[in-house]
């Protein structure tokens, strides 16, 4: 014979729960409980389930101090592997739906982790590990795992309470594909350096609540990215809208048009506005002061200070990743008083034949956009050194250091701090 425990708790109270307990009342167990020695202790308590049951006639006891419901009919059984309990309860809480996604995904991943344990291997590939849990009983999609995973190992950090309030499988679906689409735009216009999987971190956790909504998380990120990265914001909810062929479409005339120098008539400027609920919180230091420092000639091809920030960021850009492929890093870093948007530091040591042109193509860009009159330039001429990959970011990047050579008003205009340097500008 076995008592019922005094340890035992239940949380939910559904009508399940009161169908199972007035069944109990008038017709006792129908089923008899399972039990054994528990594998990480020497005592005895329920292999198979049961907790519920069990719960139950510790509650009917207590109410009507009948003894039919203290002592009850038990079978000997040997206890199960972890792994089978916790397996158990997945699949009947996927079935019943009882529990949130959150609360079946962290189950699955635990469930995977104690899989990993028994086979003694290491992390399970996503194909494999669904493999194994349908051998063992558990028939889940390849595509439903995925986004269990990402929900535990990717959202929950970031958006607890909105997950814990019942956010599901179609919610998570759409997160990911915000992602998408915000981490596609960041590629081509964010900072050089900057990930964009912190700047998504911290949109979802400044969004995280009870009530969260996609569609603010959406607003959110559309304007971040729009403070960050100096687009339309009117261009940026369009980007999040349109498919994936569209909006490589879109980002390749935007890209065309940054490192184009024809002039066009005088354009319209438009005064920039930001949300103030949201300030962007990841533009890169060494863009602090440029844009007032800088002055951008009024009929140029440059409609606003943002075009022209946008240009001088893609330059910056263009410049770390040819210093990245060279292996010259370090002679590169982020310049606010330059209006090209970087310096180059001279290298102390002899550099490699490609690594030294590469240096100087970088410095002529620099010194061209910095000079006040008309100048000659020599860079070597051994183009047939450098690879694919870096012949176009070379030509990238002097196409984008005409158009911003041309956006520049010609006179100089002077830092207001004595400890700053003059910033230069040029026709």
């Amino acid at each position: 014979m076995y008592g019922p425990s005094q340890t035992i708790s239940f949380a939910l109270r559904d009508a399940d729960y009161y169908r199972l307990r007035e069944s109990i009342r008038h017709r006792g167990l129908v089923e008899p409980l399972a039990v054994g020695k528990k594998s990480f202790r020497n005592s005895r308590g329920l292999v198979s389930g049961g907790n519920t049951r069990l719960e139950i006639l510790e509650s009917l006891y207590r109410e009507t101090n009948d003894p039919k419901y203290l002592l009850i009919d038990c079978v000997e059984r040997k206890p199960r592997s972890e792994l089978k309990i916790n397996l158990a309860h997945s699949i009947q809480n996927d079935a019943r739906r009882s529990k949130t996604f959150i609360e079946r995904a962290s189950a699955l991943v635990h469930c995977v982790e104690l899989i990993e344990v028994e086979l003694g291997s290491e992390k399970l590939t996503q194909a494999r590990a669904v493999e194994v849990l349908r051998k063992e009983g558990y028939p889940i999609s390849a595509s439903l795992y995925n986004q269990m995973i990402y929900a535990v190992d990717v959202l929950l950090p970031v958006l607890p309470r909105a997950l814990g309030s019942g956010m599901g499988r179609p919610q998570v679906e759409r997160i990911r594909s915000l992602f998408k689409i915000g981490n596609t735009i960041w590629k081509e216009f964010g900072e050089f350096g900057t990930s964009f999987e912190q700047v998504f971190a911290e949109v979802c956790a400044a969004t995280d609540s009870p009530n969260w909504s996609i569609e603010e998380l959406r607003y959110q990120l559309e304007y971040e990215i729009y403070s960050s990265c100096d687009l339309e914001l009117q261009l940026v909810r369009l980007m999040f809208d349109v498919e994936a062929p569209e909006l490589d479409s879109i980002i390749g005339d935007l890209r065309k048009r940054d490192t184009k120098s024809a002039t066009t008539g005088r354009p319209k400027r438009r005064k920039r506005k930001r949300n103030p609920s949201t300030p962007s919180r990841h533009t890169n230091s060494s863009n602090n002061g440029v844009a007032a420092s800088i002055a951008v000639e009024a009929n140029s091809e440059v409609a606003t200070q943002s075009e022209f920030n946008r240009r001088q960021r893609y330059a910056r850009k263009l410049a770390m990743q040819l210093a990245e492929l060279s292996g010259a890093t370090r002679q590169i870093e982020p310049s606010k008083y330059s209006p090209i948007g970087f310096s180059v530091i001279p290298k102390s040591a002899p550099a490699d034949q490609r690594q030294e042109m590469i240096l100087s193509y970088l410095a002529a860009c620099q010194e061209l956009i910095e000079s006040y009159t008309p100048m000659d330039i020599k860079v070597p001429l051994a183009l047939t050194e450098v690879t694919d990959a870096q012949w176009s970011y070379l030509r990238d990047l002097m196409n984008v250091t005409r158009a911003l050579k041309r956006s520049l008003k010609r006179t100089p205009i002077a830092a207001t701090d004595e400890t700053s340097k003059p910033v230069a500008s040029a026709a």
